[in-house]
């Protein structure tokens, strides 16, 4: 591990305002914890948080970074509420250290929630989209 990958996991925690954030990269690992001083100020008026109620029917960030529901901001979203999706399909990009992860429904089901919004900051194993 280089001091660049450090410094891009230290930039990555302080722009999504993580608290803390775990890399590991064959035997290296790494482990680095903030705190947060001050609530970060919403992008735009506060709604109530959406209530996940089975956590079976979501599919989950599989990695940590910045969520996108489009490849592109002039591109449609990759999945709206009321579609079916089945296994394999993308239902978002997630961004980390500068790559662009697609992240790819492990289940089938039709969209009920979309969880995250377009350039949020989100957790390994949050959930993104809520299934029936």
């Amino acid at each position: 591990m280089n001091i660049e990958t450090v410094r891009e996991l230290a930039k990555i925690l302080k722009e999504n305002q993580l608290s803390e954030l775990t890399y590991q990269s064959g035997n290296d690992r790494l482990k680095l914890k903030r705190a947060l001083t001050q609530p970060a100020a919403p992008s735009s008026p506060a709604a109530p948080e959406p209530a996940v109620s089975d956590e079976q029917n979501t599919i989950n960030a599989t990695t940590i970074g910045t969520f996108y529901s489009s490849k592109s901001p002039d591109d449609p979203p990759f999945v709206s509420i009321g579609d079916h999706i089945e296994i394999g399909d993308t239902i978002g990009i997630i961004e980390a250290m500068k790559v662009m992860n697609e992240i790819k429904a492990d289940k089938a089901g039709t969209v009920t929630q979309i969880l995250a919004t377009d350039g949020q900051g989100v957790e390994f194993d949050e959930p993104l989209i809520q299934l029936a």
